[in-house]
């Protein structure tokens, strides 16, 4: 089995139950420092212009953070993404980046548009 097949395994067959409660409290610092960043950068003449561009597209799935607009799920996760790196503010790990400006804008995305309760069941 190779390492997408053992993660894929991983992710489908975890329950919220099996989370160690660091790793729960750490996503939600993690989350809560994407929307800190998100609500910052929404507000910076490069955040108003992508959201300005993104508005009015399709279907309304899911929000653009600190505008409240909804827009398609992809357009949402992109503005969202967007924001919260675009001031530079958020967290790195070893010095490598933080992929949580893009991983988290996605999954919040996905989530409103699907309807996910937040816990994986």
């Amino acid at each position: 089995m190779g390492i997408n097949e053992v993660i894929v395994e991983y992710v489908v067959n975890t329950k919220y139950e099996d989370l160690h409660e660091k790793v729960v409290e750490q996503a939600k610092v993690c989350t809560l420092d994407l929307l800190e960043c998100a609500l910052g950068g929404c507000k910076s003449d490069i955040g108003k212009m992508v959201i300005d561009q993104i508005k009015g597209f399709g279907k309304h799935e899911s929000t653009i953070i600190g505008d409240g607009t909804r827009v398609p799920c992809t357009r949402a996760a992109f503005a969202n993404a967007v924001t919260a790196d675009i001031l530079d503010f958020e967290d790195t790990h070893s010095g490598i980046g933080y992929s949580g400006a893009t991983i988290i804008p996605a999954a919040l995305a996905l989530g409103e548009c699907v309807g996910a309760s937040g816990r994986i069941s």
